[in-house]
């Protein structure tokens, strides 16, 4: 499963500067094993050797990244962990990479597209569909169905392209 973005090198030593995906940043911490993954497919796996927050992002040090440019080879992987380390979420709440690929309907039914990502800002998440990126907030995604991989809203007027209704 996805936890994070490599945004880039930080240091001359092999630190990675990740863009955390995930609430549960102990996914970043020592002894935890980590995979990195570039668009290609080309991976790394290794054990994370130190980490710490820095500027809303994570610093991490992996095994067999150590120096510079060993890191930046991995800018714009994913950082992927095991699922089955997985840590049960809250009613309500889901990862990301969950999300991510569902279909994303109106409450009457109306097919809006797929879930591109999901955007972390201030106040809540934000789901991308295409062009349109919908507050992640109950009044508006009124369902989600894990099992039909399915994501109901009702949104409100000008929310969503070429609507000028309330779905």
């Amino acid at each position: 499963m996805v936890i994070g973005r490599i945004a880039g090198s930080f240091g001359l030593r092999g630190e990675l500067k990740a863009r955390a995906l995930t609430d549960d940043l102990q996914r970043f911490e020592p002894p935890s094993r980590i995979s990195l993954v570039l668009p290609d497919g080309r991976a790394h796996e290794g054990a994370i050797e130190r980490s710490r927050p820095h500027k809303g992002h994570v610093l991490v040090k992996l095994t067999g990244i150590d120096t510079i440019d060993d890191a930046e080879h991995w800018r714009g992987s994913e950082v992927r962990a095991d699922r089955v380390e997985a840590r049960p979420l809250p009613n309500g709440t889901y990862y990301v990479h969950d999300l991510i690929g569902m279909r994303v309907v109106t409450a009457d039914g109306r097919a809006i597209g797929c879930a591109d990502d999901v955007l972390s800002s201030p106040g809540h998440d934000l789901l991308k569909v295409g062009e349109a990126l919908i507050p992640m907030v109950r009044p508006i995604v009124t369902r989600v169905d894990m099992q039909a991989r399915e994501i109901v809203v009702d949104a409100p007027a000008g929310l969503l392209p070429d609507t000028d209704q309330a779905g």
